[in-house]
């Protein structure tokens, strides 16, 4: 009984080069066919707009507060020790709660353009829809799962970073609507400093009927002094949070209309495509080769 051996020629560098360039015309109208339908795909891809809004947080007025009357206020169970860090980390708790997110959707009409929304006509100044998902929107507006995607969408589209040398807060909102991109990132710092003004000043009322109350119920002079310090500075406190438009996040420099869109970058896409397609050809004519000569 025989057995066939069989062996391989062993390939040359020489010969596989000469045969690429043989078929070099070949490969490259493959490779430009190739690009022209990387570079359709890539066209139709949906512009994004953001613009950067850079805040940073104002000092707490609850600071000075605690180093002149902080023993009996804390005893009295007032939260004089407010500091900027602790009221940084509630307001970035709020910006990423599902209710305010929720809420910040509804209040500025986003459901739409985060559902459905596809492009910018820059000649109308209008958003183009997908219309069967703009339908369908229409009719699940009220479902949970819809409302679960738009909180998840609104995440995706947010991003916030805090710069921790300079102390200071960039946020951007990527969208298909360069007027959303640059509107939507001041609304959410507006929202939030209503919303930490109206809680701050909610807790000084509270505190000042409390103290108000203790001033005329108690006997002891002395803590009617210290009350009474307390209640001026509450007093002051109402005042300023009443005036201040800043109350937390002051803004440092605002947002502007993007004329041009942030993602996706079409000319590197481009040109990565090129290249990948140039690889993926000259590998298969190099196999072709190969498999052909074994």
């Amino acid at each position: 009984m025989t057995s066939t051996i069989l062996i391989s020629k062993p390939i040359s560098v020489r010969v596989l080069l000469n045969y690429l360039f043989k078929n070099f015309l070949i490969s490259l109208f493959a490779i430009f066919i190739l690009w022209a339908l990387a570079l359709t795909y890539i066209y139709f891809l949906p512009n994004y707009y953001s613009s950067n809004l850079v805040v940073t947080a104002v000092k707490s007025d609850s600071e000075s507060l605690s180093s002149q009357a902080g023993g009996l206020a804390a005893l009295a169970g007032f939260n004089m020790d407010s500091s900027s860090e602790k009221e940084k980390k509630v307001a970035f708790s709020i910006i990423k709660s599902k209710k305010f997110i929720s809420s910040f959707i509804d209040k500025n009409m986003l459901a739409e353009v985060l559902f459905a929304g596809i492009a910018y006509d820059d000649s109308t100044n209008k958003i183009i829809y997908d219309t069967e998902k703009l339908k369908y929107y229409s009719d699940n507006s009220h479902s949970l799962a819809v409302k679960k995607l738009l909180i998840d969408k609104f995440v995706e589209a947010l991003y916030i970073e805090e710069d921790s040398r300079t102390s200071t807060i960039s946020i951007s909102f990527f969208t298909v609507s360069p007027i959303l991109a640059r509107d939507v990132p001041q609304k959410i710092v507006d929202e939030i400093n209503d919303i930490m003004r109206t809680d701050a000043l909610e807790e000084t009322e509270r505190s000042i009927i409390f103290l108000e109350s203790e001033l005329e119920t108690n006997p002891n002079v002395s803590v009617k002094l210290s009350l009474g310090t307390i209640l001026e500075k509450q007093l002051e406190k109402k005042i300023l949070n009443e005036v201040r438009t800043d109350y937390f996040f002051k803004t440092i420099d605002p947002t502007v209309l993007p004329y041009e869109p942030t993602k996706p970058r079409k000319l590197r896409y481009s040109l990565l495509a090129f290249i990948a397609i140039f690889i993926l050809v000259q590998t298969l004519f190099t196999l072709r080769y190969i498999i052909r000569e074994a």
